[in-house]
C-alpha cells in the first residue's frame, strides 16, 4: 500500500478498505477478460436496457377499485 493521505485512525481504516476494494475489483475485471465473459456481459446489459425501454413504452395497466 502507498502512503495514506487520510487523517487519523478512521482514515487509516478507510484507506485499508479502499485498497482491498481496488484489489478485488482489479482481480474481478482480469477474471472476466481471461474467461472471455466480456461479450456475454455486454449482451446481458443490452437486453436489460432493451427491456427497460420496452417497459417505458407500454401503456400503464388500468387501475382497479
Amino acid at each position: 500500500m502507498q502512503r495514506c493521505w487520510l487523517k487519523g485512525q478512521t482514515g487509516d481504516a478507510l484507506h485499508a478498505v479502499l485498497c482491498a476494494v481496488g484489489y478485488n475489483l482489479r482481480w474481478l475485471l482480469l477474471a472476466i477478460v481471461r474467461l472471455g465473459l466480456g461479450p456475454l456481459l455486454l449482451a446481458l446489459a443490452w437486453l436489460r436496457c432493451r427491456s427497460e425501454i420496452w417497459q417505458e413504452t407500454l401503456p400503464a395497466p388500468p387501475a382497479t377499485a
